[in-house]
């Protein structure tokens, strides 16, 4: 005789799918507590009720949480409200809070979508503590792995991106992780329990939003599964990139040279020893120790940092995001954090002869007469002499202004001082501090780097001038 199957009821499919994550992927430990995330959306509403039917099976106790972002206004103390009402009703403690991310968004310069993030994680983390609780549950469903898939590939993510949403990560758990979200609607509606609407959710302003009404609805259509078979695709990267993270440890402490929380410094050579794939994980590892995490890295900043890397010379990188510096210096390769550039007075000082100029912070210019037959010195030192019956008018030491130029030492051509700079790799943020000694009507040195051509001694010089710059010690 066939037997058949009897169909599973929606609390019945919510609760298996739930049950088998958390078993999988060890999400809990029996007499732990667990503080649950609670916004007052279904996905969350309904994660409550999950863990409150598994409570007694998985042996834990329940705390609920919910931040009030300060953006949606009266809607948002609405949600506060039906949260704290519906702990109340299920006997649960309830930690809410209220905070106002538009104004922490412009203080730390980030999306409002990324700072509510920051912000609520951050909340999350503080009530764990406060309460005790080892884990933190957080409603993401199936759904939500897939459209984090597609935001973060849209963004050039590689594969730890891609499975962004990982079941387990640190003390956050997802255990609904397995569960589409129209299953989460029929499980609501099978315990006749309501939950609140956020209607920003609708907006197709954000990335997100498009993603999930737009662009999976439409690839669902005509690729019927597509959102199970990318969250297959997300369970193999997820579980192959334990693999990964030990290998790109062991390549990235290959070629380590020294790290601090300011800067990390690879041997060039070592790292382009690697295969192309590992030398993009250990850099973007790098960057991920240095800036915080890889939000707005893509491929493309990845690969350009290492083309100029395979050209064996110098160089300095400004990366468009995190305020990063990526920089060459013959055998080292430097990742480092860009500091703000300090703002220096202009300053412009009459430089006599025989007299001295100092600058605060830069340094000191001397100028003395010289027996023009005594030159022996290298043109591009801290020390030069120039043909005093070339100057005109009165010296000035002063910072670099718009339009500088000068004809190098050995050169016939006028160059623009920041070309100069550029070819000396002296840093922007530091070409405002470097003395010129200039006369009315040219430069006539640019201290330490490069002097003129025009002023040169010759054998035909009666009277020369020596200058000299001692530069004032850092920090």
């Amino acid at each position: 005789m066939k037997r058949t199957r009897l169909r599973e009821s929606s609390s019945e499919t919510v609760l298996r799918k739930a049950r088998e994550a958390i078993a999988q992927y060890r999400m809990v430990e029996a007499d732990g507590k667990v503080l649950v995330a609670v916004s007052g959306g279904a996905d969350s509403v309904a994660l409550l009720h999950v863990l409150l039917n598994l409570r007694e099976e998985l042996g834990i106790s329940l705390h609920v949480a919910h931040l009030n972002h300060g953006i949606r206004g009266k809607a948002a103390d609405k949600d506060e409200e039906f949260v704290r009402d519906l702990a109340a009703r299920l006997q649960l403690p309830c930690s809410s809070e209220r905070t106002d991310v538009p104004a922490i968004r412009r203080e730390r310069k980030t999306s409002l979508e990324e700072t509510a993030r920051q912000v609520r994680y951050e909340f999350l983390n503080r009530i764990a503590a406060e309460v005790d609780a080892r884990r933190i549950a957080v409603g993401h469903t199936a759904d939500d792995k897939a459209e984090t898939f597609m935001l973060n590939l849209t963004r050039g993510a590689g594969p730890r991106g891609l499975c962004a949403l990982a079941p387990v990560r640190e003390n956050i758990i997802r255990p609904l992780i397995h569960v589409r979200h129209e299953e989460i609607l029929a499980y609501l509606r099978e315990l006749g329990q309501d939950f609140r609407e956020d209607e920003t959710n609708l907006s197709l302003d954000h990335a997100r939003n498009r993603i999930r009404l737009v662009t999976l609805p439409f690839l669902e259509e005509h690729h019927p599964g597509i959102r199970d078979r990318i969250a297959d695709l997300c369970e193999v990267l997820s579980a192959e990139q334990a693999i990964f993270e030990n290998l790109i440890t062991a390549g990235f402490n290959s070629v380590l040279l020294t790290q601090s929380e300011e800067e990390i410094v690879f041997s060039a050579e070592g790292l382009l020893h690697h295969p192309l794939g590992m030398r993009r994980l250990i850099l973007r590892r790098a960057i991920e120790k240095i800036k915080g995490d890889l939000r707005d890295v893509g491929l493309e900043q990845v690969d350009r940092i290492l083309s100029r890397l395979m050209e064996s010379a110098d160089f300095g990188l400004d990366l468009p995001s995190g305020r990063l510096s990526a920089l060459r210096r013959g055998e080292e390769f430097c990742l480092r954090k860009r500091s703000k550039p300090i703002q220096h007075s202009p300053f412009c000082e009459r430089l006599s002869v025989p007299g001295r100029v100092e600058i605060s912070g830069v340094g000191v210019i001397t100028a003395e007469p010289w027996d023009p037959s005594d030159y022996l010195r290298p043109p591009h030192s801290n020390d030069v002499v120039i043909d005093a019956d070339k100057i005109v008018g009165e010296l000035v030491v002063r910072n670099r202004r718009p339009g500088d130029r000068m004809t190098p030492l050995g050169m016939t051509e006028e160059r623009k001082l920041q070309d100069i700079f550029t070819d000396a790799k002296i840093p922007v943020a530091k070409r405002h501090t470097v003395p010129i000694v200039a006369d009315r009507e040219k430069v006539i040195w640019l201290s330490g780097i490069a002097m003129s051509n025009i002023a040169k001694v010759s054998p035909d010089t009666r009277r020369a001038i020596h200058l000299s710059f001692e530069r004032a010690p850092e920090g």
